[in-house]
């Protein structure tokens, strides 16, 4: 006879065992799969666009596909704020615009690489105010070049991105905050001193293909939009090999 006492079989949890086994090992091969990709479209020279992320960017030009290899030195430049070594192996220049909430969004994941990658990596901020549609972008942008102008450009960055307001008293008292000499930086604010600065990230910008924020370039290869940290912190880690 049967032994009544041991436990039934269940098949149809262990198919449930499996199928749920298979697809973590799918999901996983998936993700391996896309950052190679991703990483490998970036070392070959062409625009990327991370379809999962098409609405995590502010778009101010038509669509840049088939540009040719950026030259780096003309986006890599020594007068812009930047963090890490200047032989770095790999280099990242972001354009991005203090109003845009997708650079907004991303500025969090730059500044925790910043601090992960800080000794291996250089990244340089450049300006690329979307005035048309954010009012108060280029404004904003200038203060940040007032600030860049005492040292503080870093300090100043985050309490841009950490607030939505914008105004002139807002910039002002972002920069008390700060620790900027508030007489000198309301003084280079009201006389918009470092306006063609701005200007000039954002003609060099256009040049290089940027058409919306955030833009990052990883060696001269762009890279678009609100790319989570994880992602990004993948290709940096393939682009540093």
């Amino acid at each position: 006879m049967p032994d009544s006492s041991s436990e039934p079989r269940h098949p149809v949890r262990a198919a449930i065992g499996w199928l749920v086994f298979l697809a973590l090992m799918a999901a996983t091969i998936f993700i391996g799969w896309r950052v190679w990709f991703y990483y490998d479209k970036i070392r070959r020279g062409e625009i990327v666009h991370l379809p999962q992320f098409t609405e995590r960017f502010t778009a101010a030009a038509p669509n840049g596909a088939g540009l040719p290899l950026v030259d780096r030195a003309a986006i890599e430049t020594a007068d812009d704020p930047s963090f890490g070594p200047a032989d770095a192996k790999l280099t990242i220049v972001e354009f991005a615009d203090f109003e845009c909430p997708y650079s907004r969004a991303s500025a969090p994941t730059v500044r925790s690489l910043m601090a992960k990658y800080g000794d291996r990596v250089r990244f340089i901020y450049r300006d690329f105010p979307l005035s048309t549609i954010h009012a108060r972008a280029e404004t904003a942008a200038v203060a940040s070049e007032c600030a860049d102008a005492q040292g503080k450009f870093w300090a100043y960055h985050d309490r841009l991105y950490g607030s939505t307001a914008l105004g002139y008293g807002d910039l002002v008292r972002y920069a008390a905050e700060a620790g900027l000499d508030k007489a000198a930086f309301e003084k280079c604010l009201a006389e918009n001193r470092y306006k063609d600065e701005v200007v000039a990230d954002l003609t060099q910008g256009i040049d290089a293909g940027v058409r919306g924020t955030p833009t990052f370039f990883l060696n001269g290869q762009i890279l678009e939009g609100d790319v989570p940290r994880d992602v990004f912190e993948q290709l940096i880690e393939k682009l540093l090999q």
